[in-house]
């Protein structure tokens, strides 16, 4: 009796494991290196114009005629910023995204005299709600739009401008400053470079799922092969014991291989045809020579009942798993009366010159079968199906049993 590896130790499992791991991993390094070069939702701060108002040196005498003043007050060094938030997500930001209703702050490094202008793109965006601060820009929670571009032209009065975000105050958002010459290029969307970086990230990215495809493909083929042969090696290795066991001259020995060959046919169909040629086998094999069928000859009772080993082996191949697609039983020229073949299905099977004196033959299909000169006497086959089966010159008498309304076309065989 074969007994199964514990499944730890089965290179069959870890190879079928390692399968849904890689694939797991691969799907997550994919994921998480898309997510990281392609958040959900990003937002870019900018400043692409920082002018001075007087772009005359102090000391120059052309600058002694010239003035800026707002509101009567005369700014030292006065410039007009560009101050830009572009939002490039694929969602947009809500108001809940500022944490803890934190305004999302820029400082421009300078102080703010006044905002001169602020817009916001496309149209159909809302502008959120802001005010100035010493150097700072505090942008209130507000929705942001996907795609929304906010511009504030703000006059400073210092030197040396330049914008940072020292509070994004955001969650899960990404705040990144946008390079001047990227946002000079192009306001409303990407430059050619960041297009030709999304396109070498993207060529990345399905780069990298075409080879998780490939190796899960390939580890896939691999244990597909190793279990087709751990699989073949194991039935090979059943057939090979149940083989065995029915050359065993112990009893129990032989009737063990009969039944494993049953299972090996319920299990694995293609075994089915090579199963039934060697029980057939066995059972011709196993019984005498069968006698002549001339008259004086196998009378009912003389030669006993048939062993339980070959008897196992005509259940087993009446009660095969597919009979209707797989070659016929050939029990031609066997020695097997008062075998039980009740229920059995034998149709088209091969009983020619058979002796079945005795058998229970009830309720058994045998529509199609040859039993030309079989030795019927005192078989049973009430209820047997005998439809198409050819009969020709078969031995029986009074005890013989045929199924109802069966035309018997012949007299019993006389007895010495």
């Amino acid at each position: 009796m074969l007994t199964a590896a514990p499944w730890y130790t089965s290179g069959t499992f870890w190879s079928a494991i390692g399968i849904p791991v890689a694939i797991i991993i691969a799907i997550v390094t994919i994921w998480a290196t898309f997510r990281i070069t392609h958040p959900k939702r990003q937002l870019f701060y900018s400043m692409p114009v920082a002018t001075p108002l007087l772009n005359v040196p102090s000391g120059d005498p052309v600058r002694r005629g010239l003035e800026v003043r707002r509101d009567g007050v005369v700014p030292a060094d006065p410039h007009v910023l560009e101050v830009r938030i572009s939002s490039n997500s694929r969602r947009d930001i809500p108001a809940t995204a500022f944490d803890r209703g934190q305004p999302l702050t820029l400082d421009v490094a300078v102080p703010i005299v006044e905002v001169l202008q602020s817009t916001s793109a496309p149209g159909s965006a809302p502008l959120p709600i802001f005010e100035t601060a010493d150097s700072r820009i505090l942008i209130h929670p507000n929705l942001i739009k996907k795609q929304q571009i906010i511009t504030f032209f703000v006059l400073v009065d210092g030197p040396n401008p330049r914008l940072t975000c020292p509070h994004p105050q955001l969650i899960d958002i990404n705040v990144t400053e946008r390079s001047e010459r990227v946002d000079a290029v192009e306001r409303n969307g990407y430059t050619a470079q960041v297009r030709s970086t999304q396109r070498t990230q993207k060529l990345i990215a399905t780069a990298a799922i075409a080879l998780a495809l490939a190796t899960s493909t390939g580890i896939y083929a691999t244990f597909k092969y190793n279990r087709d042969q751990a699989f073949q090696s194991q039935i090979i290795d059943r057939f090979t014991r149940a083989n065995d066991q029915l050359a065993s001259v112990q009893l129990e020995g032989r009737l063990g291989g009969i039944y494993s060959f049953e299972q090996i046919m319920i299990d694995y169909e293609i075994y089915e045809d090579p199963i039934i040629e060697i029980l057939s086998a066995f059972v011709r094999s196993h019984g005498q020579k069968a006698p002549s069928i001339a008259p004086t000859a196998s009378k009912t009772g003389d030669k006993g009942s048939t062993p339980l080993d070959v008897q196992a082996a005509i259940t087993v191949l009446g009660r095969r798993p597919h009979p209707a697609t797989h070659r016929e039983v050939n029990f031609s020229k066997s020695t097997i009366s008062d075998a039980d073949l009740s229920g059995a299905n034998f149709s088209g099977a091969n009983l020619n010159y058979a002796d079945l004196s005795g058998a229970n033959l009830n309720d058994a299909d045998l529509s199609g079968a040859m039993l030309d000169y079989v030795n019927l006497r005192g078989a049973d086959m009430i209820g047997a199906n005998l439809s198409g089966a050819s009969i020709e010159h078969a031995v029986f008498d009074e005890q013989t049993k045929w199924p109802t309304g069966y035309p018997v076309q012949t007299k019993p065989s006389p007895t010495p």
